[in-house]
Order: C-alpha cells, then sequence, then structure tokens
C-alpha cells in the first residue's frame, strides 16, 4: 500500500523588495532615456505633452474661476 507524507512544509516567503537611491535615480533615468526614444520616433507627441497641461490650467481657471476667487 501508499502512504501519504503529511509533513507540513513551510512556505517559501518572497524577499521585500528594497529600492535604494540610487536605484531609483538608476530606474528614473531608463524611463527618460525610453521616453526620449519615444518621443523622437513621433514627434506630434511633444506637443500634446506640452499643450494638454496648459489647456488644463486654463479650462480650470475659466470653469472654476469664479468659485474659488469668492
Amino acid at each position: 500500500m501508499t502512504t501519504l507524507d503529511t509533513q507540513a512544509q513551510t512556505p517559501i516567503r518572497p524577499r521585500p523588495v528594497t529600492t535604494h537611491p540610487t536605484n531609483l535615480a538608476q530606474q528614473s533615468w531608463i524611463m527618460v532615456k525610453r521616453n526620449m526614444i519615444h518621443t523622437k520616433r513621433m514627434p506630434e507627441m511633444l506637443s500634446d505633452v506640452t499643450a494638454q497641461p496648459i489647456m488644463f490650467v486654463l479650462l480650470f481657471a475659466f470653469v472654476f474661476g469664479a468659485s474659488i476667487t469668492n
């Protein structure tokens, strides 16, 4: 006959992720490089990124400007 192994195995816990400031800077630089390459391939994206915050500021100033001043 066969028998079952009834010993409980302890689960393996993943190590906690720690971020070091230099690691954060390195990852940020990688993201900047990727975005610059993407912008170089699609130049119209640069105008979108530049114009959108300006449009939002003007829109919110027009819509909520009167309620903020009172």
